[in-house]
């Protein structure tokens, strides 16, 4: 009997002890919280927390965290990451992505050499928006650059600034 007390004891302290996933009760405070852990370099709080308020936001929370996940697989140069966000974000949310945003979003994929993210972006783009292929020139440019020389590719001809 006293070895099932301390085994049990000891479970629940081991249980405990170890790191446990954040809880999150409110979406807009997942989100706070989640840009917060981003700009302090927390990503896997960033991360728990946009999934959360993805999975349990509505309509402009849900696209906050999309793009709050599709920022943090830009900036872990995590192409998967940004291209599953990107997607959904523009097949649910296409109305918040004007054509400032994709700009941002594109560039986003340029520094951090995302390019299969990149090259949707801007099919996108000129879909949604004709009007900016001028726009999206040198972005293009940058990405093709970075296909065919690596992510170290030198970009500051085309505006892009080097490390």
């Amino acid at each position: 009997m006293r070895l099932s007390i301390l085994l049990l004891i000891s479970a629940f302290l081991g249980a405990c002890s170890g790191d446990s996933a954040p809880v999150f009760a409110d979406v807009d405070a997942a989100i706070d919280q989640a840009d917060s852990a981003k700009v302090d370099g927390d990503t896997d709080l960033a991360k728990a927390g946009y999934e959360y308020a993805r999975d349990n936001g509505d309509g402009d929370s849900q696209a906050d965290a999309l793009m709050g996940l599709f920022e943090l697989g830009c900036a872990s140069a995590d192409d998967d990451m940004a291209f599953t966000n990107f997607e959904a974000l523009s097949s649910s949310h296409a109305d918040k992505l004007t054509q400032g945003e994709l700009k941002r979003m594109v560039d986003l994929c340029v520094i951090s050499a995302t390019i299969e993210t990149g090259d949707s972006i801007i099919s996108f783009a000129m879909e949604a928006f004709p009007e900016m292929q001028d726009d999206l020139t040198k972005p293009a440019a940058a990405i093709e650059k970075i296909r065919t020389e690596g992510p170290g590719a030198d970009l500051r001809e085309l505006g892009y600034a080097g490390d």
